[in-house]
């Protein structure tokens, strides 16, 4: 079984891999791709919210089933702003770029 440490430091190092290839494809143009994935999961997320705000009479298991979807758009959120920026672990390692 692989320790801990080893599988840690192999995610580090994808993705440091691939936010040196997104800082050279993206040398000279806006990364579009990354706009994108930002702008669909916060609109994602705030129609949820809004949904969930604005609709009175609704049953619980369509609360429930809104309630789930902005929990998952909220995670890719998390999951971008993790990518393009780095965790507090990788802090550290991005310093350097």
């Amino acid at each position: 079984m692989l320790s801990r440490n080893f599988k840690d430091e192999v995610h580090r190092k994808d993705r440091k891999d691939s936010r040196l290839r997104d800082c050279s494809i993206y040398k000279d143009k806006p990364n579009k791709r990354a706009n994108a994935m930002f702008l669909l999961a916060f609109f994602g997320l705030f129609s949820c919210l809004l949904l969930l705000g604005l609709m009175p009479n609704i049953t619980s298991e369509v609360i429930c089933i809104i309630s789930a979807s902005a929990g998952i758009f909220g995670s890719c959120l998390k999951d971008a702003y993790v990518f393009e920026f780095g965790s507090r672990e990788d802090r550290k390692s991005l310093d350097k770029f």
